[in-house]
C-alpha cells in the first residue's frame, strides 16, 4: 500500500531536518515583511498558530514579540529542534487534516509551505477548518509555492525519497479562500532561490 502523503512528509523531514536547519536557522526569517504585516494588525498577547512549524522559527519571532506561539508538525526530528530552540512555545505532533482545536482558539494562523504536501482534495477543508478555530476577526496567513502540477516525486534536497506535492495559482487559492468566506486583504508572488532549491511562492493574509 503507497504511503498518504502526510506520511511521506513526516519520514522526508525526519531525514532532513539538520539540512533545513541548516539553511533556515533561526537568525535568518524568510518571508519577514509579511509577518510584521500580519502583527501590525494584531494585539501583543495574542495567540498564533502555525501549521507545519518545523524548527519553530515562526513561532520563535512571535513570541520574540510578545505574542503567544503555538506550532504543530509532523516531524518528530523538526519539533524536537523547536522545543529545545523555543522554551516558550507550545509545540504538538498533529496531522494538519485533524485540527482538534477549540472553536475560537486563535487570532491567527500561518502555514508557509507545510500545505503544499496535503492532496488538493483536502485543502479546501483545512482552510474550513482553520476558520472554525479562528477567533471573530482573526487572520489567515498562507505562503505557497506556485505551480500547476500535482503528484509524487522525487529529489527533493538531493534526497532519494519521494515526497508528495501540488502546486497552485494565486487565483485558484483567493478563489478558494473566498469560498470559505474569508476576505483577503493582500496577496502577492515571490521568487526564493536557495541552496537546494528554487520557486515562485504566493503570499495571501485573509481575514475570518
Amino acid at each position: 500500500m503507497k504511503k498518504s502523503p502526510s506520511k511521506l512528509a513526516e519520514e522526508f523531514y525526519d531525514k532532513i531536518f539538520n539540512l533545513y536547519h541548516e539553511e533556515f536557522n533561526y537568525d535568518l526569517i524568510q518571508y519577514k515583511e509579511w509577518l510584521d504585516l500580519l502583527i501590525s494588525m494584531m494585539n501583543k498577547g495574542n495567540k498564533i498558530l502555525d501549521l507545519g512549524c518545523g524548527s519553530g522559527r515562526a513561532v520563535k519571532y512571535f513570541i520574540d514579540r510578545e505574542f503567544k506561539g503555538v506550532g504543530i508538525d509532523l516531524s518528530d526530528e523538526m519539533l524536537k529542534l523547536a522545543r529545545e530552540n523555543v522554551k516558550n512555545g507550545e509545540f504538538y505532533k498533529k496531522d494538519f487534516t485533524q485540527l482538534d482545536f477549540g472553536n475560537n482558539s486563535f487570532d491567527a494562523i500561518i502555514s508557509f509551505f507545510a500545505l503544499n504536501h496535503i492532496e488538493k482534495e483536502k485543502f479546501k477543508k483545512i482552510i474550513s477548518d482553520c476558520k472554525k478555530i479562528l477567533k471573530k476577526g482573526g487572520f489567515l496567513l498562507l505562503g505557497m509555492v506556485r505551480g500547476s502540477s500535482e503528484g509524487y516525486w522525487v529529489g527533493f534536497y538531493g534526497q532519494k525519497m519521494e515526497l508528495y506535492g501540488a502546486g497552485y495559482t494565486k487565483k485558484e487559492l483567493s478563489d478558494i479562500l473566498n469560498s470559505e468566506g474569508y476576505k483577503i486583504l493582500k496577496s502577492g508572488i515571490e521568487h526564493f532561490k536557495g541552496k537546494y532549491f528554487e520557486e515562485d511562492q504566493i503570499f495571501l493574509l485573509g481575514k475570518k
